[in-house]
């Protein structure tokens, strides 16, 4: 695919940029890109990476491989925190397939200074709707 790194990840990063826009403006978002502040990145161009003093959001990660988690989970470098938040229930995976984040989940449960907060179709703020069609689509 030709032409920049940004230029390439961009249709997948729309999402997260759409969000921080949002919550953040136009502006802001646009100087802490350029000065460092807020770096967005896919999953597969973190390998080797540590990410110190920093604050690490994976999103999505119902659609990652446990191998994927655990190579995010362990770019946590010092004095920094990291949260990875997905719905199970909304995968992309094929039929069938499940990816890693249940597993995840279920082998940090016990782990001092992780912490797992479920969360509920009351705690949905995008629209209330939402909360109601989530409840009988899966009630």
């Amino acid at each position: 695919m030709p032409g920049t790194f940004d230029e390439k990840i961009h249709p997948y990063l729309v999402p997260v940029l759409e969000e921080m826009t949002f919550r953040l403006g136009e502006n802001n978002v646009k100087a802490y890109r350029e000065e460092g502040v807020i770096e967005v990145c896919p999953l597969e161009y973190m390998r080797g990476r540590n990410f110190h003093n920093s604050f690490m959001i994976l999103d999505e990660a119902q659609n990652a491989t446990f191998d994927q988690l655990k190579m995010f989970i362990t770019r946590i470098g010092w004095n920094s925190k990291a949260v990875i938040n997905g719905d199970v229930q909304q995968s992309d995976l094929p039929k069938g397939a499940r990816g890693g984040l249940e597993e995840f989940i279920e082998r940090l449960y016990n782990v001092e200074g992780v912490g797992i907060a479920k969360l509920t179709e009351e705690d949905i703020i995008r629209n209330d709707i939402i909360s109601k069609i989530l409840k009988a689509l899966y009630d």
